[in-house]
C-alpha cells in the first residue's frame, strides 16, 4: 500500500511503482497543496466517495464463487480507487486498506485467517491513531474514541457471525468505512492543532522561523507526533536504465538521453508519514500558510501573500470564498457589532434624507467623514457606545 515521495521545487511527486517505464509520477502538485485540502475534506464527502465501492461490491461478481470474474470484479474496485486516489491523494492509504479489507472478508482467504484476524491487519496496517487505542488505551476519553471502540465492538461481535450472506459482508464495509472515518478525523485534529500551534506568532516567538517555532512548541508539549521519529530516505537511481552492455561510453550516452540520475525518495508507508514529509518541507521552506477569514480552514495564498480568503467554496455556498468572503464577513461582523450597528442605520438614514433633497452633498459628506471618525474613537475606547449613539441622533435635526 505505501508509494514513494520526491520532492524538488516546493513541488511534491509521488509514484506508486518506481521503474523504467514510469518515470512520471502518478501524482504531482505543489508542497502543502493536497495536505490542506485534505485537512478539509468532510466525512459527508469521503463517504460518498467509499459508497461507490459499496455499490460496486453490491453485484453479483463480487461474490460470484468463479476466480476469472471475481479478480474481473476486483480489477474494477482498484479502477475506481486510482480514481479516488487522483482527487484526494491522502485517501490513498485508507482506500488500498479497505480494498483489501473487502477482498479478505468474509472469505478467509489468506493463511486460513479468521475474520476477527482479519478486522485486526485493517486496522493494524491502516488505522494506526485506532491501533494504538486499543493497544495501549488512551490518555483522554474523548467522543471520537468512544465511538471507535463502540464500532470497533460491533465489527468483532459481527466477524463471529457464521452468515455468509452479501447483507453481513456490505454491513461489515459501512463499518470499516465509519472507522476509517473517525481515524481521519482524529489525524486531522492532530494535524491541525499542530499547524495552529507552529503558525501561532507571540512576541517571544516573533524573531523565529516556523522550524525553530515548532522545535520551540514541542519542549513543552507532550504530544508532539510528526518530527521525532524515525523516517526512511533512500536514494534511487531514476529513472533506471538497466544499460546491456560494458561499454562505457554507452552506458554514459545512455545516461544522458534518459535523464538518469540519482533522486532522494521518502518511502512512505502510512498516512503519518506523508503528513510528517509534508510538513517538515512546508515549514523547511517557509512556505506562506494562511486562515480563511470566511470557512476558517487553512490555506496557501497562489498570487498575493497577503490573500485573506481561499479558493474552495465552503459548505452551503455556491461561489468561492474569495468572491463572497469579504461581503459575507462584512455582513456578519455588522450583524454582531453594535457598534457598526448603529453606524449603519444612522448612515442609511442621512442617505435617505440625501435623496429626497432634505439634506446637501456636502452636509452629508461632512456628516459621514465625522461619523467615521468617531466610529473609530469609539471602537479604540477614546468615547463611550452610548455618547457615539447619541452623536448620531442629532442627525434627526438636520433639514
Amino acid at each position: 500500500m505505501g508509494i514513494n515521495a520526491h520532492i524538488k521545487d516546493n513541488t511534491i511527486m509521488l509514484y506508486y511503482d518506481l521503474n523504467e517505464h514510469n518515470i512520471f509520477p502518478e501524482v504531482e502538485y505543489g508542497l502543502g497543496e493536497e495536505l490542506l485540502n485534505f485537512v478539509c475534506l468532510s466525512s459527508d464527502y469521503i463517504r460518498q466517495g467509499y459508497e461507490k465501492i459499496l455499490e460496486l461490491h453490491s453485484c453479483k461478481e463480487a461474490f460470484s464463487e468463479d476466480d476469472e470474474e471475481s479478480m474481473e470484479f476486483f480489477d474494477k474496485s482498484e479502477d475506481l480507487a486510482n480514481v479516488i486516489d487522483k482527487d484526494y491523494v491522502y485517501l490513498h492509504f485508507y482506500t488500498k486498506n479497505l480494498l483489501l479489507f473487502l477482498y479478505e472478508y468474509p472469505f478467509e482467504r489468506y493463511d486460513k485467517a479468521t475474520n476477527q484476524d482479519i478486522i485486526d491487519r485493517f486496522i493494524k496496517n491502516g488505522l494506526p491513531y485506532l491501533s494504538g487505542v486499543i493497544e495501549y488505551g488512551c490518555l483522554y476519553f474523548n467522543e471520537e474514541i468512544s465511538e471507535m471502540h463502540s464500532i470497533y465492538s460491533q465489527l468483532c461481535k459481527h466477524a463471529k457471525s457464521k452468515d455468509d450472506s452479501q447483507e453481513h459482508y456490505i454491513c461489515a464495509f459501512k463499518l470499516a468505512v465509519e472507522l476509517i472515518l473517525l481515524e481521519i478525523k482524529a489525524q486531522k485534529l492532530l494535524f491541525e492543532e499542530d499547524l495552529e500551534a507552529t503558525l501561532m506568532t507571540d512576541v517571544n516567538q516573533d524573531d523565529m522561523t516556523p522550524l525553530q517555532r515548532f522545535l520551540y512548541l514541542n519542549y513543552y508539549r507532550d504530544d508532539a507526533i510528526y518530527f521525532e521519529s524515525s523516517f526512511k530516505t533512500m536514494l534511487v537511481r531514476f529513472p533506471e536504465i538497466n544499460p546491456k552492455t560494458d561499454d562505457k561510453d554507452e552506458v554514459k550516452k545512455l545516461i544522458i538521453e534518459k535523464k538518469s540520475t540519482y533522486v532522494l525518495i521518502n518511502p512512505i508507508q502510512h498516512l503519518g508519514d506523508l503528513i510528517k514529509l509534508e510538513t517538515y518541507h512546508m515549514l523547511a521552506n517557509n512556505i506562506v500558510i494562511k486562515k480563511c477569514k470566511y470557512c476558517g480552514h487553512y490555506f496557501i495564498p497562489k498570487m498575493r501573500s497577503n490573500s485573506e480568503y481561499c479558493n474552495r467554496i465552503k459548505d452551503g455556498e455556491s461561489k468561492p470564498c474569495d468572491k463572497i468572503g469579504p461581503k459575507r464577513v462584512y455582513d456578519q461582523k455588522k450583524k454582531n457589532d453594535p457598534i457598526t450597528k448603529v453606524h449603519h442605520r444612522a448612515y442609511n438614514r442621512l442617505r435617505s434624507k440625501l435623496r429626497t433633497d432634505r439634506i446637501t452633498q456636502a452636509e452629508f459628506c461632512d456628516w459621514s467623514d465625522m461619523a467615521t471618525s468617531m466610529r473609530e474613537d469609539c471602537r479604540s475606547g477614546n468615547i463611550g457606545f452610548d455618547e457615539y449613539q447619541r452623536w448620531l441622533d442629532e442627525d434627526k435635526s438636520l433639514t
